[in-house]
């Protein structure tokens, strides 16, 4: 049935799995690469845990997705396809971007490297929100599990390309060799768009005035019943993902593995443990419903970060900190799908109210990310593992009235 359903979308799915990766090469750019080759120069934790602001113009995406959505609306039945012609832009934008970054860092530059940062951010903030609204567009609310898994695994194909793949060939030739080679992968994306046919979508009232369609969009969220609950559940989320995950490269060169480790004990096999992780919160959405899984994905988390914690108090050799890193990779995985699957659900169909949940998570991310950085050198990785574990306490306490 599955192999039914991913043959009858093939092309749509492929322009997914495609261009999802292509925000897992800048995502994993910025958060992995770039500041691992600052650690190799020197700079300290908190500086490049400044760059993490950079990444504010993908936070705030909800606010691209009105514009775009009025876009899309007004040239709908036009012969030529808007989504095409947005996505290639957009791609060949990035492909530039991405190449220039090898290029600025040998100049040991944090305020360089954050302008380029905040325009990559801005671009593929653009591409997702793309590639978002032909998914939920496409797609049955039962079959958003599935295709959710599809976009994660495409994101994390490009995660291990950027990380994994950019750090072998930074390590054998340099930096700027490493994100040249990787960027090219953008145009696998370039060529998916080509096949991606022509969606046809029901007629939608949309107002052109953009203030007002934000406003609207926000109001209409605000009048969801149990908004407070689903927003617990969004920031819950955020805080512990993207805490741990922002900061692991860092924590993980703070624990003396240098950059080939880090590719082979967490990035290439972290491949395989974030994909079985997403396929099988897919699978098991699609049988059991999505808020049946929010429940194992929360304590999911609590059992990653306090995995973290164990690494920061052992000195514990470079196996069992890749056995204890993979079996988190696997959750936040699982987790990932889990959530992005529930946020669509609550969507309504509706790219602005689907950009806007994750924008208020992805806001809430990049100051939580910036934080851990004065965190650490405050108080310690065991402190900011811990503040992880327990953000996700009361939404266990919460969870009854999330069923309901």
């Amino acid at each position: 049935m599955i192999f039914d359903f991913l043959k009858r979308n093939r092309y749509v799915i492929s322009y997914i799995l495609a261009s999802s990766s292509i925000g897992g090469i800048i995502f994993m750019g910025i958060m992995s690469s770039i500041p691992i080759m600052f650690s190799e120069l020197g700079i300290g934790i908190s500086q490049i845990s400044t760059l993490f602001v950079a990444t504010i113009p993908y936070a705030l995406k909800f606010i691209f997705a009105p514009f775009i959505k009025i876009i899309i609306n007004k040239y709908s039945n036009c012969k030529f396809d808007i989504i095409k012609i947005m996505s290639f832009i957009s791609q060949f934008i990035l492909l530039g971007l991405f190449i220039s970054l090898g290029f600025y860092g040998r100049y040991n530059s944090i305020p360089l490297i954050f302008c380029v940062i905040l325009i990559l951010t801005t671009v593929v903030s653009i591409n997702d929100i793309l590639w978002a609204h032909v998914k939920i567009k496409s797609f049955k609310a039962n079959d958003l599990g599935i295709a959710t898994a599809i976009s994660t695994i495409g994101f994390r194909i490009g995660s291990f390309f950027s990380g994994s793949a950019l750090l072998y060939i930074a390590y054998i030739f340099n930096w700027e060799i490493g994100f040249f080679a990787i960027s090219l992968l953008i145009l696998t994306a370039t060529i998916s768009t080509i096949f991606l046919p022509k969606i046809s979508y029901a007629e939608e009232e949309v107002d052109t005035k953009f203030f007002k369609n934000c406003i609207k969009s926000i109001s209409n969220l605000l009048k969801k019943q149990s908004i407070w609950l689903l927003l617990l559940v969004i920031f819950t989320f955020k805080y512990t993902d993207n805490c741990v995950n922002a900061m692991k490269p860092i924590f993980l060169h703070f624990k003396g593995i240098n950059k080939v480790d880090f590719a082979n004990i967490a990035l290439t096999p972290g491949l395989i443990s974030i994909v079985i992780g997403g396929v099988c919160a897919g699978i098991s959405s699609y049988r059991f419903g999505i808020k049946c899984c929010m429940l194992t994905s929360v304590i999911g988390q609590m059992l990653a970060s306090a995995l973290y914690a164990i690494i920061a108090i052992n000195n514990l050799g470079l196996w069992p900190i890749a056995a204890l890193v993979n079996i988190s990779t696997f959750i936040f995985g699982f987790s990932t799908v889990i959530f992005r699957t529930y946020v669509a659900q609550n969507s309504d169909s509706d790219i602005v109210n689907y950009t806007a949940l994750l924008s208020i998570g992805s806001i809430f991310r990049v100051f939580a990310s910036s934080s851990c950085g004065i965190i650490v050198e405050s108080l310690s990785w065991q402190a900011l593992f811990s503040i992880c574990l327990a953000s996700n306490i009361p939404i266990i306490c919460a969870y009854r009235k999330i069923l309901k």
